[in-house]
């Protein structure tokens, strides 16, 4: 108020004209006297109302402006800053489901749940200012003895998502969860929750198959925006396959905390929904002693490297697959990953490598059945054609007749038909039907490589498992563009005994050895056999799939089933007599193309031979001769699955 009359005071020293009254103005009469006076003060009084009015008028103003933005606060913005208010003290938070539980078909449990602690941090109440989260991050490694520098790592880059909670320690055990869980009621957003880690009941015995599962990456996240970045995910086997079904819907829950950021009360909640259990086609106990086997051979041969597959021919379903060396999958669950990993990925041995589904070799003389199936089908020969086997043929060079190749047979077999020919593995007769030598033409590299792929070869499977190779079937146009030479005679002789550049993995040597002894249907290998809702348990099965059908007629598939019959009670298959039912099989020995390494061992069969319930297929690498390494484990194998029932 002072200032305003100063400001008066100011304006009447500027104007004494108007103000002030002179000696003569002062000396006149009494009415013109009083006529000034009365004047002054209209004056004054008139500039004291127009600061008053534009001092109300100020007031007037700025009480319009703070009461417009008080209702746009209130009543425009209401619910907003609603919500924002209450997220000081309301929380939101998932709970994360449980995944499904894995059985093999006799619902034994391979892969379960096990209760866990695990120390985690919520990002809405982590502190705003750089140098206040510092503080924060150091006071949570002090309590917990984790690096300071990691919890800044896994915290900063979720910092923003207000609804995320970061993981900082798994696998507490129960003491430690207990202090931990005391430490962290000191501090706002940290708290001990009981979790669930991921338990493999068998270890190495199914390592490749069940795979396991791990902590979502940045491009798993954002292909999957039903995740949280906190979510395990399934990372290889059946776990990573069977994802959608395993893994179940997380529940939430509303919470109201303090100041401090503790549990007050639950507002609201949504349970989780656990995953679907998944039944396998496995036989746990045939898979344990097929594994045994394997084991026992390779460590007396001291090998490292051998494949089991036992499947049922009838529909595609595998009852045991080993790859050797394997791994114990619980290791991905455990605190010394970050340890053991390391060693695992540089293990020249490979044990993360499955080699059943993966690995790619020569097929040595198990791919002779397939020949034969395509030699008679294409009328190259017929059951009662007979060939002279003096153990070698010669061939002379087109272009220049005095250069003469010369292809060996193991041993000179005398006169064969094609049966005693896959019997006895008989190189000469393979090398006749497949290239051509005197008065048979032969099928060419084009007819062989058709009936490979109608046999599977070149082409994935689909089983349900990931990192299946597609192997590889050799053309002319495939050698002139990778090897930049031309297709020769001498590749297709080599092709048709399964050598030179054929490459097959264990499972395609399984699944057609199937195809044979169902009468000609090749089926999608699978390991799922059905799946039990969690909803509302209803169990679904998982369907078979064909491959294809009807390729080979029934009686050129069965011609092939006597040879490979005769390959058991004459041939090199004859170890398999001990089993109590008929079987039929077929040896391979597959040259490893490294020079002075041993052959890879190969063995395929089926059982019983009248009525098939089970085709095995097994490799030993480097390990020799088919039938002195691969053999005796297949026929362990199978008198175990004969015997035991």
């Amino acid at each position: 108020m002072s200032n305003f009359f100063k400001k008066i005071k100011k304006n009447l020293l500027a104007n004494k004209k108007n103000y002030f009254i002179d000696d003569e103005e002062y000396q006149g009469e009494g009415e013109e006297e009083i006529s000034g006076s009365e004047e002054i003060l209209v004056r004054v009084e008139n500039i004291r109302r127009s600061y008053f009015f534009w001092f109300y008028l100020t007031v007037i103003l700025v009480f319009i402006i703070l009461f417009t933005r008080l209702w746009i606060l209130q009543v425009i913005q209401g619910d907003y800053n609603k919500t924002l208010a209450e997220g000081n003290r309301i929380r939101t938070r998932d709970i994360s489901a449980s995944r499904g539980i894995i059985y093999d078909r006799q619902k034994q449990v391979l892969a379960k749940n096990i209760p866990d602690f695990t120390l985690v941090v919520y990002a809405a109440d982590l502190p705003k200012k750089e140098e206040e989260r510092e503080e924060y991050y150091q006071k949570i490694s002090e309590m917990s003895a984790i690096p300071l520098l990691e919890i800044r790592d896994k915290i900063e880059p979720k910092k923003d998502k207000i609804l995320e909670s970061v993981v900082l320690k798994e696998n507490i055990p129960l003491e430690e969860a207990f202090i931990l869980e005391e430490k962290a009621s000191n501090i706002k957003g940290l708290a001990v929750e009981k979790r669930s880690t991921r338990g493999y009941i068998t270890g190495a015995d199914l390592g490749h198959l069940l795979g396991y599962v791990g902590d979502i990456n940045e491009e798993e996240y954002r292909a999957s925006p039903e995740y949280d970045l906190n979510d395990k995910i399934g990372k290889a086997g059946i776990e990573k396959t069977y994802e959608t079904y395993l893994k179940g819907a997380d529940g939430r829950e509303q919470i109201e905390v303090d100041s401090s950021g503790r549990l007050q009360k639950i507002i609201a909640k949504r349970d989780p929904l656990a995953g679907d259990s998944l039944i396998l086609s496995l036989d746990l106990k045939l898979q344990k002693k097929a594994r045994e086997m394997l084991e026992a051979q390779l460590k007396a041969q001291n090998l490292k490297k051998g494949v089991v597959i036992v499947s049922d021919p009838r529909n595609g379903q595998i009852l045991a697959m080993v790859s050797l060396p394997d791994f114990d999958n619980n290791i991905f669950e455990s605190p010394t990953l970050k340890d053991a990993y390391p060693s695992l990925i540089n293990d020249p041995n490979q044990p993360l490598f499955n080699r059943a589904v993966a690995g790619v070799y020569p097929s040595g003389s198990s791919i002779k059945p397939v020949v034969a199936a395509a030699a008679l089908e294409e009328g190259v020969v017929t059951v009662n054609d007979w060939i002279i086997d003096k153990g070698f043929i010669e061939v002379p060079n087109q272009y220049d007749p005095s250069i003469i190749y010369r292809f060996i047979d193991w041993k000179a077999h005398g006169g064969v038909n094609i049966i005693k020919a896959l019997a006895e593995s008989c190189n000469v007769f393979f090398y006749t039907v497949g290239g051509g030598y005197d008065r048979i033409k032969g099928l060419g590299v084009e007819r062989l490589d058709k009936y490979f792929r109608l046999f599977g070869l070149g082409e994935k499977t689909g089983i349900d498992l990931d990192g299946e190779a597609k192997g590889l079937v050799p053309d002319p146009e495939w050698k002139e563009r990778t090897k930049k030479e031309p297709w020769v005679l001498g590749d297709t002789y080599h092709l048709s005994i399964g050598q030179g550049d054929l490459g097959v993995t264990p499972l395609q040597i399984n699944n057609y050895t199937a195809a044979i002894a169902n009468g000609g249907t090749l089926y999608k290998p699978r390991l799922g056999l059905a799946i039990t809702s969690s909803l509302d348990e209803k169990t679904t099965d998982v369907p078979r799939e064909v491959l294809r059908k009807d390729f080979i007629t029934s009686s050129n598939l069965n011609i092939v089933r006597q040879g490979m019959r005769a390959c058991v009670i004459s041939g090199s298959c004859d170890k398999l007599n001990v089993l109590p039912v008929s079987s039929a099989g077929k040896t391979g020995t597959a040259q490893s193309g490294r020079a002075g390494e041993p052959d890879f061992g190969w063995f395929t069969a089926f059982a019983p031979y009248e009525n098939p319930e089970v085709a095995i297929t097994v490799l030993i690498e480097n390990g020799g001769e088919g039938y002195v390494s691969a053999e005796p484990v297949a026929v362990n194998i199978l008198n175990y699955f004969f015997s035991s029932r």
